[in-house]
């Protein structure tokens, strides 16, 4: 079969595929432990050579690196009945964070003039200001309008939230309408579904984090406000626990960028929000699982090595390559649209779409004895189906790269500008151990949003010049 092709995406052998091999394909449990422990070691260098140069755990390198520090310490314990994963899905993830910390490094050697020559405006630039003067980059009257479609989205997603519950519905359930995984859909209308999952999400994404640098700024309360009981309305309806890590995240590195300057209030307001955030978390924990708190924040975090570890064996058996495409999977996805629409058809395309849709749509009962799971390959199953190995370390450097030229930049300018785009990154971050975002549709069109208020912010600065 030529590499690459594939078997046609109705084809897929994955009946024949044993446990051993998608499990076990190590040679013992002996190599595991000595490439964990190799792994541990160059992390916790990497994590000690980043906080000494720029003291802030904040930053991509210390983030990328302890988040999947933390998760393949738990997945070497075995814990709960864990089956465990390959001898290559270590190697693959410790070449795949080193890559990643060298990329995050290589970005000082082009942020270094820069650096020095506004040293004094990056420590001006922690000053708090009275003024909008940083924010008029952003078209406000923009981000009001695409504020109040949100609010419209998170009210139709609670009210249809609260209705199912009424009816005796858990929260399994209704998360399943949500997702697509139940016959019973969340919203009847097809539209209103596409409005608020690619354009209110996408939307809540990039308020979010210019509602947080309001909040430290002290600007515009109310705008702030309604984000904030927008983003709650949305984890109660959906009872997603990985929006509520993304805000403590993000708010974690606000209180780290602007500390020096916040009052002592604004510190307590902080802290409190993010002790909400984790009560929030255990909360949401309880009521979606019958496992204790223990083993359900355990399992959270372990399911993607086993899960790359099995979707990995299922693209090797089936020999299937993209060459570049599931990484820049929205381009693509657009083409694949494009020749469908015209009645052009390429077996490539399809497997593609396959593919990279498999996590989503396979589940798997081999990794724990009770439950089935899905959906947590990581960013690096998206890498590793463009050139395998190769694929893991190039793209994980230029994901490096790109994450600690944004870092350095919003480190040595006063526009929050570059802050708020850094958080917005800060959360492709700690979401790659479930999918690569910047490969993600609903990220495109974040960005999209935050490019379209950038420009039209820089209209009306001209203007009123």
């Amino acid at each position: 079969m030529e590499k690459g092709q594939g078997l046609p995406h109705g084809q897929v052998r994955r009946q024949e595929i044993r446990e051993e091999l998608l499990i076990y394909i190590g040679k013992s449990e002996r190599n595991q432990r000595s490439l964990f422990i190799l792994f541990f070691i160059i992390s916790v260098f990497t994590i000690y050579l980043d906080y000494s140069a720029h003291k802030d755990i904040s930053s991509p390198v210390i983030v990328f690196t302890s988040l999947w520090l933390f998760i393949c310490t738990l997945a070497s314990l075995r814990l709960y009945g864990f089956t465990g994963y390959s001898e290559k899905t270590i190697g693959y993830i410790t070449c795949g964070s080193v890559a990643f910390s060298l990329g995050a490094f290589s970005s000082t050697l082009v942020n270094k003039q820069t650096t020095k020559q506004t040293r004094y405006a990056h420590l001006r630039g922690k000053n708090l200001q009275t003024s909008d003067g940083n924010q008029q980059q952003l078209c406000f009257t923009f981000l009001e309008i695409i504020l109040a479609l949100a609010c419209v989205g998170s009210a139709l997603s609670l009210f249809y939230s609260l209705n199912a519950f009424r009816s005796g519905a858990s929260y399994m359930e209704v998360r399943g309408s949500r997702l697509g995984y139940n016959d019973e859909q969340a919203f009847s209308n097809p539209i209103v579904g596409l409005f608020v999952t690619y354009f209110c999400g996408p939307a809540m994404t990039v308020l979010i984090p210019i509602a947080i640098v309001f909040l430290f700024k002290k600007q515009h309360k109310k705008f702030s406000l309604i984000v904030f009981l927008c983003a709650l309305a949305d984890v109660i309806s959906s009872g997603g626990r990985i929006q509520i890590i993304y805000i403590v995240s993000q708010l974690i590195a606000a209180f780290f960028y602007y500390r020096k300057t916040i009052s002592s209030k604004t510190k307590k307001i902080i802290k409190n929000a993010t002790i909400i955030g984790i009560v929030m978390l255990f909360v949401l924990t309880s009521l979606r699982t019958s496992q204790n708190f223990l083993q359900a924040i355990y399992t959270y975090f372990t399911l993607p090595v086993g899960l790359f570890s099995y979707y990995t064996s299922i693209v090797d058996i089936n020999n299937f390559e993209s060459f570049g495409a599931a990484t820049f999977y929205p381009l693509f996805y657009v083409l694949a649209s494009v020749a469908s629409f015209f009645g052009a058809k390429t077996s490539f395309l399809d497997n593609l779409i396959y593919y990279v849709g498999l996590p989503q749509e396979t589940w798997t009962s081999t990794l724990f004895p009770t439950g089935s799971y899905n959906a947590f390959c990581s960013l690096f199953y998206f890498f590793y189906l463009d050139f395998r190995i190769v694929g893991i370390v190039l793209f994980s450097l230029l994901y490096g790269f790109m994450s600690g030229y944004v870092y350095k930049k919003q480190r040595t300018r006063t526009n929050d500008i570059w802050f708020m785009f850094y958080l917005l990154i800060l959360q492709t971050i700690v979401g790659s151990f479930i999918i690569f975002q910047l490969g993600n549709t609903k990220f495109f069109v974040s960005l999209f949003i935050f490019g379209i208020a950038i420009l039209l912010g820089k209209k009306e600065i001209k203007e009123e010049s």
